[in-house]
């Protein structure tokens, strides 16, 4: 068996983790506690790593990161790790309540392993003005993206800004010539691992369509690829040919994009009325097959046995073994 394969063989007790977030090339996790700790743990054992440059040195990293977490009210942060397991990055999202309260959690910050006395910790390496997540790509540039903008830094070219793209003519729901279809809205904020929405109330939560919004368009970027999923149109932009459209397509169900293979050859979405799959090509935009989970009654009784009465969804997939198989997970 190798490397790749036993990547989760070894596993971790994080405890109470407020966001985790694992690298674009599953080595590395990250988490924050509830005591605001940072911690970056390796997912391969060092004999075991694929590259042996990425295992160097001591492996796990712990630091208190809590005096960067300014006092503030209705805001949520997204966490980041580097597939060098070198960096991780928190940044910060203010959820504006009506009183508009200063907003004190303005940057992204970027904390870098650094020996502290006989233990590995962190150092604050960088920190950048900005209003959304932060996120590591799969070559460990690190991209900004909200509403209004996608940037692109070199961390190793102390942090230049390599690309821009303006994605307000994608977010926007109204220009100055017509009124543009919406991101589906029919679902709350998406409380993903690697977002945490602890200091905002369930009100601005539920109607932050901002947050919704950023977690759909950056949903998929660890693909190199950014996704306007509107209620019955999808789009996919590639960030690595200059944002040049790479697929879409019509739908009359609700759609969401869920996986690209290795190879951009296909893309497989979620179907949110039935809970099915459906796999794409993504030269064509055409379905080439629909797949139906086989223990859909079976789960289904199982969550109402044990007195669990919310719909569940699939809500990741992933193409292995050359585009041969998909794997799928629910909850």
């Amino acid at each position: 068996m190798e490397a790749r394969d036993v990547a989760l063989e070894k596993t971790h007790s994080l405890g109470p983790a407020l966001a985790v977030d694992v690298s674009a090339n599953k080595q590395w996790i990250a988490y924050i506690t509830e005591d605001q700790t940072l911690n970056i743990q390796p997912l391969i054992e060092p004999a075991r790593a694929t590259d042996a440059a990425d295992m160097d040195g001591p492996n796990s990293a712990e630091g208190d990161i809590a005096d960067w977490f300014q006092q503030d009210y209705n805001y949520c942060y997204f966490l980041s790790v580097s597939s060098d397991g070198h960096r991780a990055a928190v940044s910060f999202l203010k959820m504006y309540a009506e009183d508009n309260r200063v907003n004190r959690n303005r940057k992204c910050l970027v904390f870098r392993k650094k020996q502290v006395g006989g233990n590995l910790g962190f150092e604050m390496e960088k920190d950048i003005e900005f209003n959304g997540r932060a996120v590591f790509l799969k070559n460990d540039n690190l991209a900004l993206v909200n509403e209004s903008v996608l940037q692109v830094y070199d961390c190793e070219k102390s942090y230049k800004k390599i690309h821009w793209f303006d994605l307000r003519p994608l977010t926007s729901t109204k220009t100055n010539t017509h009124n543009r279809e919406g991101f589906d809205g029919s679902e709350p904020v998406i409380n993903t691992s690697w977002a945490n929405f602890e200091y905002c109330s369930n009100t601005i939560k539920r109607s932050s369509s901002e947050a919704r919004n950023i977690i759909k368009v950056s949903k998929l970027i660890r693909h190199n690829v950014i996704t306007t999923p509107y209620s019955n149109i999808c789009r996919a932009w590639s960030l690595i040919e200059d944002g040049v459209r790479l697929t879409s397509f019509h739908s009359e169900d609700t759609e969401e994009i869920l996986a690209f293979s290795e190879s951009y050859k296909y893309f497989a979405t979620s179907v949110k009325e039935n809970n099915s799959i459906r796999v794409y090509t993504v030269k064509s935009g055409i379905v080439i097959s629909r797949l139906v989970p086989a223990l859909e009654d079976q789960v289904k009784a199982t969550l109402v046995n044990n007195g669990i009465t919310s719909d569940y969804r699939i809500n990741y997939a992933h193409f292995c073994k050359n585009d041969q198989y998909l794997m799928v997970i629910e909850a």
